[in-house]
């Protein structure tokens, strides 16, 4: 027989009737192959009912800590992984406003370009007193309503 509380005692009882009379709280009872005045011998595992209650109720306390500890634990990598995701997130809008601005700065470049260009076939067009139909007919399909 193994103890199983700090506090307990391990004792020998004659028969199984003794055993009930036992005022402890029996924590464990073993027959062993012993006789005495023909009754068996067992041993029986006591501790008071004073020290099985607080024993009992520091494991509660033991475990519902360790239960704490865990769901802390978790909540503090649900926590870690959510701000992954969070500077994940914050690094491709940083990334998408530099694109966004870099794609309206070549908005801007290129519609001026375009103005230039059609500065040029209009001055083309005066000093040549037309153009081909195909460069007109281009000017008309990308706008003409550029300020020159």
């Amino acid at each position: 027989m193994l103890k199983t509380h700090e506090k307990s005692r391990i004792y020998p009882v004659r028969g199984s009737y003794a055993a009930e009379e036992i005022k402890e709280v029996v924590l464990q009872m073993e027959p062993t192959q012993l006789q005495s005045n023909g009754n068996y011998v067992y041993l029986v595992e006591t501790v008071s009912k004073e020290e099985y209650n607080r024993t009992t109720a520091e494991g509660r306390a033991a475990a519902a800590e360790e239960e704490l500890a865990a769901e802390i634990e978790a909540h503090e990598i649900e926590m870690n992984e959510a701000q992954a995701k969070i500077d994940a997130l914050e690094e491709l809008l940083a990334q998408t406003r530099t694109e966004k601005a870099e794609i309206r700065d070549n908005w801007a470049k290129t519609s001026e370009d375009l103005r230039t260009l059609h500065r040029a076939l209009h001055e083309c067009k005066r000093v040549f007193d037309g153009l081909p139909a195909e460069i007109e007919e281009t000017m008309e399909n990308i706008g003409g309503d550029y300020v020159l």
